[in-house]
């Protein structure tokens, strides 16, 4: 069995817009992630619209144009372990198909409204002009599409309805980003949308600490999208988008950041490319039962010169939603969306999707580990013996002390932790003889103890073996 091919990459995954393009455009939104299980998190949307201009042969109204958010940014997260270099996903293999999504018509952009129903059955490959092609089934049946056997190189499929589908697909080696198109039979309305996913990290294998670092260009991922901006003349204009991608991850602290760079927009039905806006990527590492994905925004910079009307302001927001894919995190996919709702006309919006690998990982480690506490161990002070008057007996077995004698304690003593002895100057103690009891057979002498110290030791009855004044 063979690979699918790689040399389409993840830069060419929403090239598509042909199939959309009668004049049409597409929204930017809030992020969430889901994994196969239906988690997701919901956020909210922007849109705009302008009427009238005047003409030299008087005033005419032209169409409305609104620009909306399209469906939040998103990810799937497959719970199988697959590597779409060595060791392809078994046939039958369901992958989410959903994330950032638009309807288009000629003069609008809306959310198609997909929801996690959205989904892409990988059926085996086809050899297509000696390049190895992968197959899917295709089900979004909130806009009614149903498609068995789709080419996911870009090409058209004409359905048994007239309609037309077209489905996208570049991988890495556990990452897989995808954008199609469906046009109804009905016409005046066509869908755009884009997705990624992959075989998700387990989330044991994840890493709870250090810093590790993604890119993606070329062969080895990428950024790719679509755009939609007003025309000027009642009409929406489309590109598409293709960039570098780089994310920076601190595991112990859950930050994620990073950019889309070196991005060029090229508009649908040909024209030059021209440099497009950098954007920030801000997000949270969301640790879910078995895998983790990262939640976050977009903001963009100013646009760069010669960017044209395909340039967003520097007020451009959105959505991010990524994921950890491959045994130990080796890859990182997900979908951005972005909207400036300060530009004329109804507005700009952008979505995409990426794909990157780790460029390595520092200090990164799966569990926690306690420090052994240091142990310290040092000699007492010099020991001094103490004599007592002539008043003490002649003897602790046949002659013992009166009652009342202050015995004095001489001797070295040591201050203890769980982890050190160290010298303590306790000062002068002293006990006074109290007699004798017998406790369990045997006579001990009582003493009441007492110290001249501030922190002093006090102990009314501290029993000692007879024959010994010894104080703990």
């Amino acid at each position: 069995m063979g690979t699918p091919n790689k040399a389409s990459r993840l830069l060419s995954s929403i090239c598509l817009l042909a199939l959309a393009a009668c004049s049409s455009g597409g929204g930017g939104g809030s992020a969430s992630v889901s994994t196969g299980a239906g988690n997701t998190t919901t956020g909210g949307s922007t849109s705009g619209s302008t009427t009238g201009v005047t003409t030299s042969g008087g005033t005419t109204t032209t169409p409305t144009v609104s620009i909306g958010a399209p469906d939040k940014a998103n990810v799937f997260i497959g719970g199988s372990s697959f590597n779409f270099t060595t060791s392809l996903p078994a046939v039958g293999t369901t992958f989410g198909l959903f994330g950032p999504a638009v309807k288009l018509s000629a003069t609008s952009v809306a959310a198609a409204g997909t929801t996690l129903n959205s989904t892409a059955i990988y059926r085996g490959f086809v050899t297509s002009g000696g390049i190895q092609v992968p197959v899917f089934d295709i089900s979004i049946p909130e806009i009614g599409l149903t498609a068995t056997g789709v080419h996911a190189d870009g090409s058209t499929m004409t359905l048994a309805d007239g309609s037309k589908v077209a489905l996208n697909a570049a991988f890495l080696n556990y990452t897989e980003a995808s954008a199609w198109v469906y046009a109804p039979a009905s016409g005046g309305v066509s869908y755009l949308g884009a997705s990624a996913g992959g075989s998700g990290t387990p989330v044991a294998n994840v890493p709870i600490a250090g810093t590790a670092t993604y890119s993606g260009s070329g062969a080895t991922g990428g950024a790719t999208g679509a755009y939609f901006v007003p025309s000027g003349s009642g009409t929406i204009a489309a590109g598409s988008l293709t960039g570098n991608v780089a994310l920076s991850v601190n595991f112990s602290s859950g930050a994620v950041t990073g950019s889309l760079s070196n991005m060029t927009a090229t508009p649908t039905g040909g024209g030059a490319a021209t440099p497009w806006n950098s954007v920030n990527l801000t997000a949270s590492i969301n640790r879910l039962a078995n895998n983790a994905s990262f939640i976050g925004t977009t903001a963009t910079t100013d646009a760069p010169a010669g960017a044209g009307s395909a340039g967003f302001s520097s007020a451009a927001t959105g959505g991010l939603g990524g994921a950890f894919f491959g045994p130990n995190a080796n890859e990182v996919g997900g979908t951005f969306t972005l909207t400036d709702p300060n530009a004329a006309g109804g507005g700009k919006t952008a979505f995409g999707g990426f794909g990157a690998t780790s460029t390595g990982c520092s200090s990164c480690s799966t569990t926690t580990t306690t420090p052994t506490p240091g142990v310290s161990i040092s000699a007492p002070g010099l020991g001094l013996a103490s004599f007592g008057g002539s008043n003490v007996g002649t003897n602790f077995t046949t002659n013992l002390p009166p009652v009342g004698t202050v015995l004095p304690f001489g001797g070295s003593t040591a201050v203890l932790t769980p982890t050190s002895v160290a010298n303590y100057s306790v000062g002068s103690i002293q006990a006074t003889w109290r007699g004798t009891v017998t406790s369990g057979r045997v006579k001990m002498p009582p003493a009441a103890m007492n110290t001249h110290r501030k922190d002093r030791i006090k102990a009314t009855t501290a029993h000692s073996p007879v024959g010994a004044a010894v104080a703990r």
